[in-house]
């Protein structure tokens, strides 16, 4: 689980390492479990808002279930916050 600004949140670790080339995936790949944060319960904590990092996850999600007809998985529109997320992750 990831504590999101307190939050606790529930994702596979699969979803995190949908893009190889991402940061993200580099980040939670496994290799580097011993030198992330973590909180007293033992979750990887990301100074990240819930709502921001939800919308990444859940995008990320969107991509990894997208059939060949649908096509790739639309961003939110307007959010520049998310965007900036999304580029840096």
């Amino acid at each position: 689980a990831l504590n999101l600004g307190g939050k606790k949140m529930a994702v596979l670790r699969r979803t995190l390492l949908y893009d190889p080339a991402s940061m993200l995936a580099s980040r939670f790949s496994g290799r580097w479990d011993e030198n992330l944060e973590k909180d007293a319960d033992g979750n990887f904590f990301v100074d990240q808002p819930f709502s921001l990092f939800e919308k990444m996850v859940n995008y990320l999600r969107d991509r990894a279930n997208e059939t060949a007809d649908e096509g790739a998985a639309l961003c939110p529109k307007g959010d520049r916050a998310f965007y900036r997320m999304l580029s840096y992750y």
